[in-house]
């Protein structure tokens, strides 16, 4: 339950959302924790616009990539990338979490489509020109990750 508490207080701290003020129908959607592969499972027979509701909430189990439910989540996230530009930006916009940015930035905008890659521009830059260049490992591979989509843009 702790982690649940955890996410629930991300949701309403990044978002402004609180996951209560959602349809019980759509609440039973969202994952209960780390390993809840079954409920990925019913979320991938979602449609797109029955999927789009939930997506903010289902950004926040990519702030560890280790965890099996993000692995999971990850191929159903890409699969409309245009529906999680808008969050993501979001995320992007805060700049205390180095690592979610890196996850962000390496598992979904590196392997999004060129249209929605160009949408992040602006925010990449803005990363690394407001970085505070700490000597942190966290916003280095952060950095690097976020250098390292800006040439990946300009190359293509």
């Amino acid at each position: 339950m702790k982690q649940q508490d955890t996410l629930q207080e991300d949701l309403i701290q990044v978002y402004g959302l609180d996951v209560f003020g959602l349809p019980m129908d759509q609440m039973n959607l969202l994952p209960a924790g780390e390993d809840d592969l079954e409920t990925v499972e019913q979320l991938a027979e979602l449609e797109e616009e029955e999927l789009a509701p939930l997506l903010p909430f289902l950004l926040i189990w990519m702030r560890d990539m280790t965890w099996p439910v993000s692995l999971a989540l990850k191929p159903l996230l890409l699969r409309s990338p245009e529906m999680i530009v808008s969050g993501i930006q979001t995320v992007l916009s805060d700049e205390e979490d180095d690592p979610w940015h890196t996850h962000l930035i390496e598992h979904f905008i590196m392997e999004m489509p060129r249209a929605q890659q160009l949408e992040f521009r602006d925010h990449l830059v803005d990363l690394i020109d407001h970085s505070d260049k700490k000597r942190n490992p966290l916003r280095a591979a952060m950095l690097k990750a976020a250098k390292t989509a800006l040439q990946q843009m300009d190359a293509e």
